[in-house]
């Protein structure tokens, strides 16, 4: 959804919005964090469903990000 917008950043702060609040409320899939990639089982061990609204304060998105350099 935020990647079809074109933004390239966004945070909204849910818990401060209550329009927010309802449009986030619906159960969604979310991709963990820090997880290996491996496309054989990418979907079914590497996203679960969430209710925005109900667990997190704010949601910030980020469009393209890159893996850090080791120290």
């Amino acid at each position: 959804m935020f990647h079809q917008s074109k933004c390239k950043e966004v945070t909204l702060p849910i818990k401060e919005i209550p329009e927010l609040q309802e449009l986030f409320s619906c159960p969604r899939l979310q991709r963990a964090v820090g997880v290996i990639y491996r496309p054989d089982t990418e979907r079914s061990s590497h996203y679960y469903m969430v209710n925005l609204a109900k667990q997190f304060d704010s949601l910030l998105y980020i469009d393209e990000t890159r893996a850090i350099n080791p120290v």
